[in-house]
């Protein structure tokens, strides 16, 4: 005996995934804002030196004329806040 797999229509994946993506996406720009709103300037200023721009630790101290392990150490108490809210 040979199981024979009815045809599933594409539109209907396509359906699923896009509405889902989009709920993804709008829940995402949510949680970002969110996350944002929570952070001091400077905070905003080292998650964009780090993420946005792929700067390294002292690369970041320089523009922002900081030791270097004072840009890590605000940078790990950063990353715990953005856990916490997470």
């Amino acid at each position: 005996m040979v199981l024979v797999r009815e045809s599933i229509d594409d539109t209907d994946y396509y359906d699923y995934f896009s509405v889902s993506s989009v709920q993804q996406e709008t829940e995402a720009k949510v949680v970002m804002e969110q996350l944002l709103e929570s952070m001091t300037d400077e905070e905003k200023q080292l998650f964009n030196l780090y993420i946005i721009e792929n700067m390294t630790s002292a690369e970041v101290a320089e523009i922002l004329k900081m030791n270097s392990n004072t840009v890590r150490t605000k940078w790990n108490r950063l990353l715990a806040k953005i856990k916490r809210i997470l």
